[in-house]
């Protein structure tokens, strides 16, 4: 019976892994990113 535990825990913790990691999925598959938006762009921290 113990065997059988440890496979179960095994596949759960695999899946688990896999659930979470395809939150991000988009990402991997090169997706791009939203244009910037229009207009100049202005440092607000000052530089020496």
């Amino acid at each position: 019976v113990r065997p059988i535990h440890g496979l179960i825990q095994t596949l759960a913790s695999c899946a688990a892994v896999l659930f979470l990691s395809a939150c991000e999925l988009p990402d991997w598959l090169g997706e791009t990113q939203e244009p910037a938006l229009p207009g100049e762009r202005i440092s607000i921290l000052q530089l020496d």
